[in-house]
């Protein structure tokens, strides 16, 4: 297609608004005072829900601008755009789109903020830690042993992420680091 169709074609299909839901979902978006939102969220006033409502209402006014001006990405006030586009940029990353763009009644990840090492790391310290409480007698290296086989990793990987979320947790350390996503902002 030409460059010319294509803007025909995009501008023709941003413009349909058919479905119900839509209509009354854009009906919605357009009676929230999203200046008052936004101020207040930037003073700290934000209370209770409010607080998790942060990125749905981000993308709510994503949605209302561009479908309020015919679909022109560029009537979107351009933080809003720079939000999505970074969130968008973590989610190409590699980051689940939930963690990317939390909304307020998803359920939380309980693993959120564990890297897959940590994620391992967690499971295998929970999985010794109920069998010992199950069996106090139990030899903790056969306990890593079949954690070893059950992760197919080797005994010393396995037994060197045990002991370092152990020592972290029980001497009140914290969970190491290495361990945990680190976001520089969300």
């Amino acid at each position: 297609m030409t460059d010319n169709k294509v803007l025909r074609f995009e501008r023709r299909e941003s413009q349909k608004c058919t479905d119900a839901r839509t209509d009354d979902l854009l009906n919605e978006i357009n009676t929230f005072d999203y200046d008052d939102y936004f101020d207040r969220a930037s003073d700290g006033e934000l209370h209770g829900d409010e607080k998790n409502e942060w990125v749905m209402r981000i993308l709510e006014l994503f949605c209302r601008d561009f479908f309020r001006n015919g679909g022109n990405p560029s009537k979107v006030p351009p933080w809003v755009m720079s939000y999505i586009a970074r969130q968008i940029f973590k989610v190409l990353d590699g980051e689940q789109w939930e963690r990317a763009f939390p909304l307020p009644w998803a359920q939380p990840d309980p693993y959120g903020n564990f890297t897959r090492c940590g994620k391992r790391a967690f499971d295998v310290w929970t999985s010794v830690r109920n069998a010992l409480k199950q069996n106090p007698k139990a030899k903790v290296s056969h306990l890593l042993q079949a954690e070893s086989a059950r992760h197919n990793l080797s005994y010393e990987a396995v037994r060197g992420d045990y002991y370092a979320m152990k020592n972290g947790i029980e001497q009140g350390i914290g969970i190491p680091k290495k361990f945990l996503k680190i976001d520089d902002e969300t």
